[in-house]
């Protein structure tokens, strides 16, 4: 029964479907964001989802396709390093595409912060491996903290609920 909660803070939490959940919390709540027209909100969670979760996956699944081929199997052991990068590579062309309008500059601000967690963690990686839900749930509460600091709105209840769900996913991870 733990296995099978642990298995879904895994999957809730993962790490490329945080900035989802920060975008959709901007675009719900009783901000600013909340006044775009439909179209926008759409146009913003997909090109969130697309850079963050979509080509991600497409290139996990790329890497693990070429790995199981006999050939290719040092591709194993850089797997980890070569998914991280593609992923901060994503993120940063994110934040290119957002950086177009300046109506979007928070969620440029949004795909620079998975930029430089994923960053980070590439980084780590020379000396420990660190976990990149809680990496990614990290930055998604460090964000809510700047936006409840700066004043952008109250986002006290998701907050705390982020703290929350980040104590249960490091617990999982023990």
């Amino acid at each position: 029964m733990l296995t099978k909660i642990a298995k879904i803070f895994s999957v809730a939490t993962h790490p490329y479907l945080t900035p989802i959940y920060l975008v959709l919390i901007l675009l719900v709540t009783d901000s600013v964001f909340s006044l775009f027209p439909a179209s926008v909100k759409l146009y913003l969670v997909w090109v969130m989802a697309l850079y963050s979760l979509v080509l991600p996956v497409i290139t996990r699944w790329a890497l693990h396709f070429i790995g199981s081929n006999e050939r290719y199997r040092i591709v194993q052991r850089y797997a980890e390093v070569t998914s991280l990068l593609a992923s901060a590579c994503c993120y940063m062309l994110c934040a290119i595409t957002f950086m177009r309008s300046p109506a979007l500059e928070m969620f440029h601000k949004v795909a620079l912060a998975g930029f430089i967690a994923t960053f980070l963690l590439l980084i780590s990686l020379k000396w420990q491996r660190a976990s990149a839900h809680l990496a990614a749930l990290g930055t998604l509460t460090t964000f809510l903290i700047f936006l409840n600091i700066i004043g952008v709105e109250s986002l006290m209840k998701y907050l705390l609920a982020t703290i929350l769900l980040s104590g249960c996913t490091a617990s999982t991870h023990l």
